[in-house]
């Protein structure tokens, strides 16, 4: 895909240095679709010009940080051709790493699930502020790009929502369990009292006394 960039760019702009393709690369924010660095861009730009697919042009004579400049041969011509239509035609399901191990959720702790679905809300809330950031304060970003970010935000927002309910859900199950725990606890503690204490205004009382402890234990974990 960094050599399809590299071609795509060399097309909009012929002749240009490398650091220019690798500050375009930078400036229009083609990290949200790209992992790539310094040292990946020139290795694959010194690809392409091993496959005759770039021509480097020595400029001696230039005061740039750069001495190479590079156009497009005939041959990456017709491999950017080709390449746009491959990829332009792909239409992959969009997949998360993480939804794979939410398969063996049965087989880990509930708490080390709680705490993996938080992760996933915080990472994907910094990637929706990083989206945000781009379209409200960048300038000159090409109107199709505009879109992509668009659509990729949306894709995030389903994954957060997504998140979010599945750990309402724990947290509501976990209740309901600690709940009739309690409850359970409660008659047992309530047996055991009446047996030994007569009076049942005591046994009340001591019963009442217990279950408020028990309930505001549980509104203040809540919180």
């Amino acid at each position: 895909m960094i050599q399809f960039l590299i071609l795509g760019l060399l097309k909009k702009k012929p002749g240009a240095y490398g650091y220019e393709l690798l500050a375009d690369m930078e400036n229009n924010y083609f990290e949200f679709f790209l992992n790539f660095t310094k040292g990946s861009f020139y290795y694959n730009l010194q690809q392409l010009a091993e496959k005759q697919l770039i021509e480097k042009i020595v400029d001696d004579a230039s005061d740039k940080r750069e001495k190479n400049r590079y156009v497009l041969t005939a041959g990456g011509e017709a491999a950017f051709e080709k390449q746009f239509a491959h990829y332009g035609g792909q239409n992959k399901p969009i997949t998360f790493p993480f939804y794979t191990p939410l398969l063996f959720t049965d087989q880990v702790e509930p708490t080390q699930m709680r705490e993996l679905l938080q992760s996933q809300i915080a990472q994907t809330k910094e990637k929706i502020q990083a989206i945000e950031a781009v379209l409200n304060t960048a300038t000159n970003l090409q109107p199709m790009f505009i879109k992509m970010m668009a659509n990729s935000k949306r894709h995030h927002e389903v994954n957060l929502e997504w998140s979010a309910r599945t750990t309402s859900r724990g947290n509501t199950m976990k209740r309901i369990v600690d709940l009739v725990i309690t409850i359970i606890v409660l008659l047992l503690f309530g047996v055991l009292i009446f047996r030994f204490v007569t009076d049942f205004k005591k046994t009340l009382l001591l019963v009442t006394v217990l279950a408020i402890a028990i309930i505001l234990k549980h509104y203040i974990r809540k919180k």
